[in-house]
Order: C-alpha cells, then sequence, then structure tokens
C-alpha cells in the first residue's frame, strides 16, 4: 500500500486551498498527513510485504483447492 501511494504522489504539485498559501507537494501530504516513510525505495516496501504474507500463500493454495477437491465429489 505504501509503495502504491509513493508511486502516485511522489512528484505531484497541489493547488492551494486558498490563493496564497504554498504549494503542496506529494512528498510533504505523504510525511506529515499520512505519516509515510518516504526516506526509502518503494521496492522495499514490497520486499516487507511480501515478506510478511509469503507464509499464508500455501495456506491459501490449500484452502483453495480442498474446495474444488470437495465440489468435485472426490474421496
Amino acid at each position: 500500500m505504501q509503495g502504491a501511494l509513493k508511486n502516485d504522489l511522489i512528484g505531484i504539485e497541489f493547488d492551494p486551498k486558498r490563493a496564497g498559501d504554498p504549494i503542496l507537494k506529494g512528498e510533504d501530504v505523504l510525511q506529515n498527513r499520512l505519516g509515510v516513510l518516504v526516506d526509502h525505495s518503494k521496492w522495499w516496501d514490497l520486499a516487507a510485504f511480501i515478506k510478511r504474507a509469503a507464509p499464508m500463500f500455501p495456506t491459501l493454495y490449500t484452502m483453495t483447492r480442498l474446495k474444488h477437491l470437495n465440489k468435485s465429489g472426490f474421496p
């Protein structure tokens, strides 16, 4: 999620709500409003996600496979 936010917001500038206010940068939105760190690459965020999600993949595959086998009438 953080990688997607970084991908979308870094480099974007938003118009101010009121005339005379400074332009709001995407990096400022990420850091100050959303609390996302921008001092490392979005690829590190993806690697951390995969590391945390990887143990769930075999379980999800097994559950899906068992459901499929039950529907097909496998004893």
